[in-house]
């Protein structure tokens, strides 16, 4: 009976994991197929040991939104959407290019939206994804902006508190009744908004300068969203599949076709933001 058992379960197994398909794996240290790249976003070398090329989102220039969409467009019950990224900034750089030389800026963002693959929003606090251009799209967004911070005006008034960089969801619809992202505020699950859920990075992660992070953001049919976090550097390898944000949403926010896509944005404060990998599969799988 016990053999019976371990057979049947061995089999439930495998056919849930056939049951789950990869849509899109792509390395981008070998290039972009199946992404079409919009404004400042491109393929180069970032000029850094252990990595050749990198889809560079914003280049620690001023004033720079770089998008990218997936030539995929699908309607889909769960999906895992998960990308390796990092986020650098330099203050000579700063120096050089006349931006805030104390603070980066301004984040990135993982997106599910129904666009056409030349969309692009808002630059700076926006995202690439605020402002109006983009009418529909639910995300998860990586802040690195004080003023889109945690804490009060005092904290938000400097990256001395570290309470900078959070991570949180975003739910924008033609319904949404405050559509804009805003200093300290945050949206709800129930009316939708910007920075839901808003949390910062768990203790002994560091994501300004703190290396190559897997980012896997999960979307179940029940409305529930999640993210995971995985170090892939020696400095950060402590930081193995730690459950970062978690929100039940009242409905599933995916029902529609979209396309997944990256944005980074910067305005007067700048940072590089660069990814290496980006994968795509439905129906959501567990953390990797």
């Amino acid at each position: 009976m016990v053999r019976k058992f371990l057979a049947v379960a061995a089999l439930a197994f495998s056919v849930g994991i056939a049951s789950a398909e990869t849509l899109l794996d792509t390395d981008f240290t070998k290039g972009s197929t199946g992404w079409v790249l919009n404004g400042n976003a491109q393929l180069l070398d970032p000029m850094t040991a252990g990595v050749a090329q990198v889809l560079s989102l914003t280049q620690h220039e001023g004033s720079q939104t770089g998008v990218a969409w997936t030539e995929l467009q699908r309607q889909v019950p769960s999906f895992s959407f998960i990308a390796e990224a990092r986020i650098r900034w330099d203050q000579a750089k700063a120096t050089e290019v006349g931006s805030d030389t104390s603070c980066p800026a301004d984040g990135m963002a993982m997106v599910f939206a129904p666009v056409a693959t030349d969309a692009v929003g808002g630059g700076g606090g926006a995202l690439g994804l605020f402002g109006g251009a983009i009418e529909r799209f639910v995300a998860f967004e990586i802040n690195t902006w004080r003023g889109q911070g945690l804490g009060d005006e005092t904290e938000r008034g400097a990256c001395t508190s570290g309470k900078h960089e959070t991570f949180a969801f975003d739910l924008i619809t033609p319904e949404t009744e405050d559509q804009a992202r805003t200093d300290g505020v945050q949206g709800t699950p129930e009316k939708g908004g910007a920075k839901i859920g808003q949390v910062g990075p768990p203790s002994g992660a560091k994501i300004v300068n703190g290396g190559l992070y897997r980012y896997q953001w999960n979307v179940a049919e029940d409305g529930t969203m999640s993210v995971y976090l995985t170090g892939l550097e020696d400095a950060n390898k402590a930081v193995q599949k730690v459950k970062v944000l978690e929100v039940k949403f009242p409905s599933s926010p995916i029902g529609f076709e979209g396309r997944w896509g990256l944005t980074g944005a910067t305005g007067g404060a700048t940072q590089y933001t660069e990814v290496t990998r980006a994968r795509i599969d439905s129906p959501m799988i567990e953390p990797i």
